[in-house]
């Protein structure tokens, strides 16, 4: 049984959507659903997009949805130099 809640759902989903179609192997997707995570970041997203959450995903690890994500954008800026 999956160890984490998005291994859950891919496992309640399998029967819905075929790995191999998506181009996933099912040790890979054994591997995710266990919470594995040495699983490609790319994997993960074609996942995602298979249960209809990867707009949720990528916004919630988007670093401008939250205060201290702006400010340290803001610190990797370059300063512009006026004459």
């Amino acid at each position: 049984m999956p160890t984490s809640l998005f291994g859950a759902a891919c496992w309640a989903c399998q029967r819905r959507w075929s790995p191999s179609a998506r181009g996933i192997s099912v040790s890979t997707l054994s591997r995710l659903e266990n919470g594995d995570t040495g699983v490609g970041l790319a994997t993960f997203l074609n996942v995602a997009g298979a249960l209809g959450i990867r707009d949720a995903v990528v916004q919630a690890t988007d670093p401008f949805e939250t205060d201290f994500g702006r400010a340290r954008a803001e610190l990797a800026l370059p300063k512009l130099v006026r004459r």
